[in-house]
């Protein structure tokens, strides 16, 4: 949708047994109401790759006006994205700024588009990227419980050491693509922030929380 109804802001989940997508008219604050929202589960996790061919519903649908992104995806050892999340992604090529809350998403994420690339350079076909605008990825504690974490400036907890890690090379890989990322904002992440982890990546601007 274009316009002065337009939404420019949109929430995508996928968990062990279910999706979640819901449309924002602005980036929500936390407690705010979306204007679309759609939950599809399913019983079992195993039956979890048949709700995704139900992304094609969208092809038809306009969402350059989509500026802000928050995907999470929280998924079983043994679970995978597939081509049909890859498809509603690239859809989805007005994206300037990624939000994400759970320390799953960005491999998935990552594992994804490599994937994509993989199969496309083997099959001869261009290489499609994802969110070729994107310039800003941020840390939200909101939805998750990366906040349990965080608890002692003295002592910064193995899982946001490694989801930190993780996005930096995420950052790295963007870059080799030409297409990096500008703004990394782990205030969220408080005193267990490591702003370390990003050093050597030229051009990148690190935003975290200053105490008083």
């Amino acid at each position: 949708m274009t316009g002065l109804n337009a939404v420019s802001a949109l929430y995508f989940s996928v968990t062990h047994a279910a999706i979640t997508i819901s449309e924002y008219r602005v980036p929500p604050p936390r407690n705010s109401l979306p204007t679309y929202r759609i939950y599809i589960c399913c019983r079992d996790p195993s039956d979890l790759p048949t709700l995704f061919p139900l992304l094609d519903a969208y092809a038809s649908c306009n969402f350059s006006d989509i500026e802000t992104l928050h995907f999470d995806v929280d998924l079983f050892t043994d679970q995978r994205l597939n081509v049909d999340v890859f498809r509603f992604l690239a859809r989805l090529h007005s994206v300037k700024s990624l939000l994400y809350s759970n320390e799953g998403t960005i491999p998935s994420l990552h594992s994804l588009a490599r994937d994509s690339l993989d199969a496309d350079e083997t099959s001869g076909v261009v290489p499609a990227s994802l969110f070729p605008h994107l310039h800003t990825i941020k840390v939200d504690s909101a939805r998750s419980n990366l906040s349990s974490y965080i608890t002692s400036p003295k002592e910064v907890p193995l899982e946001l050491v490694q989801l930190q890690q993780v996005l930096s090379k995420f950052v790295i890989w963007r870059r080799v693509l030409q297409h990096p990322i500008q703004v990394v904002d782990i205030t969220d992440l408080g005193a267990a922030a490591i702003v370390g982890i990003f050093d050597g990546i030229e051009g990148l601007q690190v935003i975290i929380r200053t105490e008083p």
